[in-house]
């Protein structure tokens, strides 16, 4: 019986090994030799069925995905837009869009605030700081990477506005503005308070005049990075009446720190009208020495 259940074991180990090693079918037990997973339709006895790639809202929610260089190939569905896109290594691109509409949104302008920004480059005017790495990640949360490269902007007990444009919209039927921001804390007690905010405006007239168009306040030391998945955003309205956020509590001590859907990463302005002088103003507000605001990643897309 015992060189019984060993002759077992041994099977079941070489099986093993094998499996690791072959191709892997789902719904069939031959899969092709030129692929490593082949998934089979089904047949007429046990029915048919599709393979579902993997769906996200809106372009918003794609670009929370941040691939990197090597991650080309990459596939999800954008329900928004009834496009399939795939990762080229550097953008998103799509491959189909159902009822044969473009579906295409194109990157009018990026800032990353890197020594060599990303392109097409979104220029900038404004009065705060660029914050790398190195800095932050002694603050609370600590941040050693940012969405793209290891710089970003903020703000540290002052108030920073930055300008972004003019870009030439005029191509696109409208434009969203997506942004990331964090809050972060130089010690363990700090961070936003409601009297500190994210204020987003957008001018259609090359700046010569601006609507506010959203708000984010803290809420009682409140502190994230650039990781959450919480994203704040409004539809444009033009006429300075801005949707106001106001983000979930913090609280003195480690460990307080907000994550998740919490911390509201993302910010996004959308349905922004066409105009050849677009541009976008952020306005970054806090009133202690222990306390940043940073952006990163400033995009214009049109749609």
């Amino acid at each position: 019986m015992r060189k019984l259940l060993i002759k077992f074991v041994v099977i079941a180990l070489l099986c093993q090994g094998l499996l690791v090693r072959a191709q892997v079918g789902i719904g069939t037990t031959t899969p092709s030799d030129a692929a490593m997973l082949e998934v089979s339709g089904g047949d007429a006895t046990a029915g048919f069925r599709g393979l579902m790639p993997a769906r996200v809202p809106s372009d918003i929610e794609r670009d929370l995905i941040a691939p990197t260089a090597t991650d080309n190939g990459l596939l999800v569905f954008v329900e928004s837009t009834g496009c399939l896109n795939i990762w080229t290594g550097t953008n998103w691109e799509n491959v189909y869009c159902i009822g044969g509409g473009s579906g295409a949104s194109t990157l009018l302008g990026i800032q990353d605030f890197e020594s060599t920004p990303g392109t097409p480059t979104l220029s900038f005017t404004g009065n705060g700081t660029v914050f790398t790495t190195a800095d932050t990640n002694v603050l609370n949360p600590a941040v050693a990477t940012f969405p793209s490269g290891n710089q970003a902007y903020g703000v540290n007990n002052g108030t920073a506005t930055v300008d972004f444009g003019p870009v030439d919209a005029s191509g696109s039927s409208s434009v969203d503005l997506i942004f990331n921001v964090a809050s972060l804390s130089g010690n363990a007690n700090n961070g936003s308070d409601q009297p500190d905010s994210v204020e987003v405006f957008i001018s259609t007239d090359g700046g010569t005049s601006y609507s506010s168009e959203l708000i984010i306040a803290g809420n009682n030391n409140a502190r994230w990075d650039f990781d959450g998945t919480g994203i704040a955003g409004v539809v444009y309205n033009g006429v300075n009446s801005p949707g106001t956020f106001q983000s979930s509590p913090g609280g003195a001590g480690a460990g307080n720190d907000l994550t998740g859907n919490e911390a509201v990463s993302t910010i996004s302005v959308t349905g922004i009208p066409n105009s050849p002088n677009l541009m976008a103003r952020i306005v970054l507000d806090n009133n202690n020495g222990q306390e940043y605001w940073l952006i990163e990643n400033v995009q214009l897309i049109g749609q």
